[in-house]
């Protein structure tokens, strides 16, 4: 892999919500190949360029699915979404609680490339894989697992960050979870997406 693939960018619009719908707001963005049109005199290229018509399973297939091939071939891999509240970041990833009954079109990207992750270990007999999961998050610049187990009282094991040789970036203390299948991941996820910290915004 060079350098200049390291990172890829893309930028989806979303369609405006009823409630900017009701309020007179209308399109002004256009996606176009690469690039992101606003009015006449604005354009911004990216790697990718999602207009509003674009279904989940379109922008996975051709943003996140190639990553897969570098990730059974040893290589990690972050798919990270970014945007304001209310943008589409959890119904693009696919990480809210219903993920998992989500179906189609509207199947995010996380189950999607979970789903094909497991089917490529399935159908590849030549070698041994485990998988499992952690939950991470950073709030105010604290860590904090989202999967710590609270039942037994104790307090939570402090995590620090290491950054060791080759560039390898680990959190010490961090528990994972052992998972098999999509099902697995999903369960993890909801259970740790429900120790969230969620700020409110006027955008809520």
């Amino acid at each position: 892999m060079s350098s200049d693939e390291n990172i890829k960018v893309g930028v989806r619009i979303r369609p405006l919500s009823a409630k900017e719908l009701g309020e007179g707001d209308t399109e002004c963005l256009n996606a176009e190949d690469r690039s992101i049109e606003c009015g006449d005199d604005h354009q911004f290229t990216y790697d990718y360029a999602f207009n509003t018509s674009t279904t989940n399973k379109q922008l996975y297939t051709r943003a996140a699915q190639p990553l897969l091939d570098d990730v059974m071939r040893g290589f990690n891999a972050t798919i990270m979404a970014y945007g304001q509240t209310g943008s589409g970041k959890t119904f693009t990833m696919g990480t809210d609680a219903d993920a998992g009954s989500a179906s189609g079109a509207t199947l995010g990207v996380l189950p999607r490339f979970v789903n094909d992750m497991f089917a490529r270990i399935a159908a590849d007999t030549s070698r041994v894989v485990h998988t499992s999961c952690s939950l991470l998050e950073i709030y105010n610049d604290q860590m904090r697992d989202l999967l710590m187990d609270k039942s037994s009282g104790a307090e939570p094991a402090e995590l620090k960050l290491d950054t060791g040789k080759k560039g390898q970036v680990n959190v010490q203390g961090l528990n994972r979870c052992e998972v098999n299948c999509t099902a697995d991941v999903l369960r993890v996820l909801g259970e740790g997406l429900s120790e969230r910290v969620v700020g409110a915004t006027n955008m809520n």
